[in-house]
């Protein structure tokens, strides 16, 4: 009997008592969801809610297969900001010809043109400037991408 009554606190700690909540789901007046410990309404619909059970635990396995899918979602959102910026890049590119063509159509420079030059050489210095404006911006969107396919680079080596 002794031993009986030595085993009751044993086995009160080792094994886990299940812990249960009932809780009630209603629809309140204006058609939100509403849970609560008492019977909210002529609709509650009873339900029993228990923990998870986390006896076992997660295992460096589960954690290392979550972090590998996280870094896969965060690199396949990496290269889709990459393809943003290429296709901004080829914005830019014809904007720029087309930009550079209709300062080429244009005939008012004859008048500017210096003697002995041509009107294409006369215009060089405005499609020069034109260009490097661009290419500016393209620039900064190419700095952008090197960036995100460094960051990108940095994940693949750590798999």
């Amino acid at each position: 009997m002794l031993k009986l009554l030595c085993l009751v606190p044993l086995l009160v700690t080792v094994v886990p008592a299940k812990a249960e909540t009932r809780i009630f789901k209603c629809i309140g007046e204006q058609g939100q969801t509403v849970f609560s410990q008492q019977p909210c309404g002529d609709n509650a619909v009873e339900t029993t809610v228990r923990p998870p059970d986390t006896s076992t635990g997660t295992t460096d396995e589960e954690r290392a297969t979550w972090r590998r899918v996280a870094e896969s979602n965060e690199v396949r959102e990496l290269r889709r900001e990459i393809t943003r910026y290429e296709n901004r890049i080829a914005e830019l590119e014809q904007a720029r010809d087309i930009d550079m063509q209709r300062l080429r159509e244009r005939g008012d420079y004859d008048s500017n043109t210096p003697p002995g030059q041509t009107y294409e050489e006369g215009l060089q210095p405005q499609l020069d400037a034109l260009d490097a404006g661009y290419q500016k911006r393209i620039d900064a969107e190419q700095k952008k991408i090197d960036q995100v396919s460094a960051r990108i680079e940095a994940l693949s080596r750590k798999n």
